[in-house]
């Protein structure tokens, strides 16, 4: 009950002729330590006045307000603009209020405040005399305070809330009027209740001389608690159909989902999710199934969330339908009794008693040799045959053929069966002498394909070799007049395609610095595949120009090898993997990978292991190997230490691989790491506080908690954009005087110096332990735009214009409006509330993960 703090106000009773509806809903998500409302002359429902004319202890008349609750309550808030100055009503009834203990009166308790001073972190203290000392927290720009505008009666079975007016007539159903507002102004509406724990659904009218407009209202004093949806892997992916799948954590927002897909980036075209809408706090799997799509297309899809204020888009990801058939790639001899067939895709039926539909005869002759039973080899791409002693065509080699069999026909994953092959795949001789072997143990094919834009051309040569240890080296050598020959016909921007068959540990494509730099005036790329993956290399990011400066000036670009490999691991290298696992918690999915780039001309080698842009990789992930567990990508150093690199999950030809985008050249694996912090249970904010968690990026505080509403400081955040861009921390000095070598946080800022996230102070200084604003962070996160190439590029025009909305865009630092106009066109802020950006308020940890996921996903990196 409360009592009139301003007597003598009068409250108009003209009637309305405007009125908006909503709802909302109390749940446990939001809860804040309420305001008491107290009453010193019985009258229920009065409207106490506070705002600008209460007195810095917020009591008039005998005291109306006094300080917070000690429990919980469960609240509902959200921001309404009037469209005219005068007074409104408003009317909350409800039907879906859970009854409280003891059937007790749930009285309704309205709060409404200036535009975003809503804070329920805050709390309130009392001095000695019961007076209300700390205006912070719940009360700070509270304007008005209403007591049993609603109520459940402790004997109405039908659990109905009904609004309350002054006079106390429980029976009313009309509103009461509180008092003015001003056209354009934005307040925040706060609705709670008698008991702390009541959920359900509220229905508020506002009835006024005008029109409300109703927007979202930050939940916490922090971030937006918006929707967060990601993209997930299709499935059940046919030449005519596909499955497209996603999670949606609504937090708490009504959203409707929905897949968006087309042949292009741009869509097109948009199906409803099920299920839709979502309103919960949980991580909620979503999918949607399509049908009557374009046999042999790469499709581009991504999940939608669309919530009251605004979208929020998942990531791009890709599938393609097949009805081409898997065919015989290449065929290489293990021994004299074994050969592994590679096939153009991953396929299933491989393993049979018998010969699988496969002849091996030695080349030129009728001679057969019986092939007794097919299995699986490396992957499901390729089949192991296990064959009669070829030792008798050593001399001659041996031709591997394919045609239907009658004991089950290999087919790949939509059921396309593998292509007949009458002609067949040359195994060439394998005699210590002639026929294109070597002594040395190597062999060599003098017509290796190279593919550009698509087309299979004949423009190397590759060799295959082993050496004392066992170790077996494929390299494809690139024929640079052919080459140039061939690019000079598809004009710029061409990709140029290496394919290296067999089994090889180590498979290479070799050019010349000449080769790589005319590739680079051509803006073409390079592209190394083989049936474990592809490294994907912009010609320019080799920067042939700056190898030839460190090999020599006087040295020949035509002169340098360029040598591009993909390989397994030493055994020494996969046992440190093995013990890096083991220490940091995570599960090894699929064997890790190393990719290097060489340069080298005589007895000198340039390695190339940075990168100006991202650079990537696939990974081809096994079947049997779940891809839903497929947690992050990590680098790992010859000395044990790991570190998160931007990965994703995709599906290419109806297989499942792992795109790594790094900046650096490293040892590779994909891996397991679920996180999940006890105190973000129920936090707006979960989904991106245990995806970062679970990459690597962000750390809790201990014993599983992560703090999420604490404050972060500058040192902290230049670690996470560190982690979180997939780069590695510096060793030696900083480079800033108050940044000690031994500081731990030292390496990661170095780094980010490096790539100029961070800058410092005029003074030379960084201040590690200051606590970073949102303005600093922002500023921050749009350099590391620059790297991800999601910059904006905006004019000045731009900047103000998407800082126009925003009611404190001039408390922002000069320096800091184009970033943050920078991160709110990306879709990485929203702002504070609907009028406000808060550039100088300190960011909290839960805001960093959030920002930090959606850098990455806008950048199309996770």
């Amino acid at each position: 009950m409360v009592v009139s703090l301003l007597p003598a106000m009068t409250l108009p009773t003209k009637a309305a002729d405007v009125t908006t509806s909503f709802n909302g809903t109390l749940t446990t998500v939001n809860s804040f330590y309420r305001p008491s409302l107290n009453t010193t002359n019985g009258v229920a429902g009065t409207v106490v006045v506070v705002g600008p004319q209460v007195d810095s202890n917020y009591r008039l008349d005998g005291g109306a307000i006094y300080a917070t609750e000690n429990s919980l309550y469960n609240y509902f808030t959200i921001n309404f603009t009037p469209a005219e100055t005068g007074n409104y009503t408003f009317t909350v009834t409800s039907t879906t209020l859970s009854t409280v203990s003891g059937g007790a009166t749930d009285d309704t308790t309205m709060f409404i405040y200036l535009a975003n001073e809503f804070d329920p972190a805050g709390t309130i203290t009392k001095d000695a005399n019961g007076n209300v000392s700390d205006a912070s927290g719940p009360l700070s720009g509270l304007m008005y305070a209403q007591d049993d505008i609603a109520y459940i009666a402790p004997n109405d079975v039908s659990n109905n809330l009904k609004s309350r007016i002054a006079s106390g007539d429980n029976t009313a159903e009309t509103g009461y009027k509180v008092g003015q507002f001003d056209a354009g102004t934005t307040y925040t509406l706060v609705l709670t209740s008698y008991q702390s724990d009541v959920t359900g659904t509220i229905n508020v009218d506002i009835t006024g001389p005008g029109s409300v407009t109703i927007s979202k209202k930050n939940y916490t004093s922090g971030y937006a608690p918006l929707p967060t949806v990601t993209t997930q892997a299709a499935s059940s992916v046919s030449s005519t159909a596909a499955t497209l799948n996603g999670t949606i954590n609504a937090n708490g927002v009504s959203t409707t989902v929905t897949f968006e897909y087309g042949t292009t980036m741009s869509y097109g075209s948009a199906v409803a999710a099920t299920p839709s809408p979502v309103t919960g706090t949980d991580v909620t799997a979503v999918s949607c199934a399509l049908s009557g799509l374009t046999p042999n297309t790469t499709y581009h899809y991504r999940v939608v969330g669309t919530y009251e204020g605004g979208t929020e888009n998942g990531s791009d990801l890709t599938f393609s339908t097949d009805v081409t058939p898997p065919t015989i790639s290449s065929a290489s001899r293990d021994s004299d009794t074994q050969i592994t067939v590679t096939l153009s895709e991953a396929c299933q039926n491989l393993a049979k008693p018998n010969n699988g539909g496969f002849t091996v005869t030695k080349t030129g002759t009728a001679t057969t040799y019986a092939v007794s039973a097919t299995a699986q080899g490396t992957d499901s791409s390729h089949v192991v045959l296990t064959v009669a002693d070829m030792g008798t065509a050593a001399g001659a080699g041996v031709t591997v053929t394919y045609a239907t069999d009658t004991n089950g026909t290999i087919a790949d994953a939509v059921g396309n069966a593998l292509a007949t092959n009458s002609i067949g795949k040359a195994i060439t001789a394998w005699a210590t002498s002639g026929g294109g072997t070597s002594s040395s143990g190597s062999t060599t094919n003098n017509g290796a394909a190279v593919i550009v834009n698509g087309e299979t051309k004949t423009a190397g040569t590759a060799q295959t070799a082993t050496n004392s240890s066992g170790q077996t080296t494929t390299t494809v050598t690139v024929d640079t007049s052919k080459l140039e020959n061939i690019l000079a016909s598809q004009g710029t921007g061409a990709t140029v395609t290496i394919p290296i068959t067999g089994n090889s540990d180590v498979a290479a494509g070799t050019l010349t610095g000449a080769m790589v730099k005319n590739m680079e005036t051509k803006d073409a790329t390079l592209v190394v595949q083989t049936h474990s993956g592809t490294y994907t290399l912009p010609a320019s990011e080799i920067n042939i120009n700056a190898v030839s400066q460190q090999l020599g000036t006087s040295v020949a670009l035509s002169d340098i090898k360029v040598t591009v490999s993909i390989s397994v691991p030493s055994a020494s290298m996969t046992k440190v993997i093995e013990s890096a696992a083991q220490d940091g918690g995570f599960t090894i999915m699929v064997p890790a990978v190393d990719y290097t780039i060489t340069c080298a001309h005589g007895s000198q080698t340039v390695n190339v292991s940075s990168f100006n842009a991202y650079v990537e990789r696939t990974i081809a992930i096994p079947y049997g190997v779940d891809p839903t567990k497929i947690t992050t990508g990590v680098a790992v150093d010859p000395d044990g230490t790991t570190h998160h690199v931007p990965t994703k999950v995709t599906v290419i030809n109806g297989k499942y691989y792992a795109v790594i985008n790094s900046l650096t050249n490293s040892t590779y694996s994909v891996v397991w790491n679920p996180v999940e912090f006890s105190d973000v249970t129920n936090h707006w904010a979960k989904t991106a506080i245990n995806d970062m968690g679970s990459r690597m990026v962000v750390n809790g505080v201990g014993n599983n908690n992560y703090a999420p509403d604490r404050n972060m400081t500058r040192a902290e955040f230049a670690a996470i954009m560190t982690r979180a861009l997939g780069l590695e921390p510096g060793t030696g000095a900083s480079g800033f005087g108050d940044v000690a070598s031994t500081d731990w946080c030292c390496g990661y800022i170095k780094t980010a110096a490096a790539y100029g996230i961070i800058k410092g102070y005029d003074n030379r200084n960084f201040r590690p332990n200051d606590t970073i604003t949102r303005e600093q962070t922002m500023a921050m996160i749009a350099r590391a735009m620059t790297i991800t190439k999601l910059s904006a590029g905006l004019t000045d025009s731009e900047i103000n214009q998407l800082l126009s909305t925003f009611s404190d865009r001039e408390s922002a630092s000069t320096y800091a409006k184009g970033s943050i106009a920078a991160c709110l066109k990306a879709g990485i802020i929203s702002g504070t509330g609907a009028t406000t950006i808060s550039p100088k308020a300190n960011i909290t940890r839960a805001e960093v993960a959030v920002m930090v996921a959606r850098l990455l996903q806008k950048s199309n990196l996770i």
